[in-house]
């Protein structure tokens, strides 16, 4: 789990997109992946985020005290409105 912790810190948006992903393929010691992919969904990169919540969606009833929607499909900052980070729709 350190080593998990140590790539969810990791500099690289590639890494920790990898990361959840792995995380959600292999499916082992949920205790450990599901903090490490908890993290994961407050990272700044939006893909990430997104990895993250699919990844702890195969946990199943294992990660469902995770996974706070306010957070996951949120609005990005400074973007209200839109939950894929592009432009917000006109009204």
């Amino acid at each position: 789990v350190e080593r998990l912790e140590a790539m969810a810190g990791d500099g690289s948006e590639k890494v920790r997109r990898t990361l959840a992903d792995a995380l959600g393929q292999v499916r082992a010691g949920p205790e450990g992946s599901v903090a490490v992919l908890e993290r994961l969904l407050r990272d700044d990169d939006e893909q990430v985020r997104f990895n993250a919540a699919y990844a702890l969606a195969k946990f199943r009833g294992d990660a469902a005290p995770a996974i706070p929607t306010d957070r996951v499909f949120a609005s990005p900052p400074g973007n209200p409105g839109c939950a894929a980070g592009g432009p917000a729709p006109r009204t």
